[in-house]
């Protein structure tokens, strides 16, 4: 075998494991996360939830699809004119290996002060958080979805 035929033949054994790689990715199970982060200036911490999104306001509404077993993050913060941080919103989330389950961790952050909450819950629901400092209450809205594959979750996460 000579010089050229061993490159073609490893171009093609390359080839052929990038296109084996990329036709698992499409068929690995993925959770679309779609979180909605709002702020209340005025509301008691124990108010109930429909009043509590009543009266607030929505700051961001990302959204982020996770592997089934594998972990994402979302944060968001909030700079003073200096360009440094005074206020971050961090989710952390983490999926159980068949994903039926998951963890999400939720971080707030203001001024130095720090408060975090853990919640274990199920995939396929909506589950509503809150957390305050210094007399700001942030609540995180977050649904989850499970699909077979990510052109599925796309496909949902822009109406279809």
């Amino acid at each position: 075998m000579n010089y050229k035929t061993t490159v073609y033949i490893a171009a093609l054994c390359t080839l052929f494991t990038l296109f084996n790689v990329s036709a698992k990715e499409k068929q690995q199970e993925v959770i679309l996360i779609e979180a909605e982060v709002y702020k209340h200036l005025t509301a008691k911490k124990q108010s109930e939830i429909d009043e509590l999104l009543t009266g607030a306001i929505l700051e961001t509404a990302p959204v982020l699809i996770m592997k089934v077993g594998g972990t994402a993050a979302i944060e968001i913060s909030l700079q003073n004119e200096e360009g440094k941080d005074n206020d971050m919103l961090r989710l952390h989330f983490q999926s159980d290996q068949n994903g039926v389950d998951y963890n999400v961790d939720f971080q707030l952050n203001s001024n130095g002060a720090e408060r975090i909450s853990s919640v274990a819950t199920t995939v396929d629901s909506t589950l509503i958080l809150s957390s305050s400092l210094y007399g700001t209450l942030k609540i995180a809205k977050i649904k989850t979805r499970k699909f077979a594959n990510l052109a599925l979750a796309l496909k949902a996460k822009d109406g279809g």
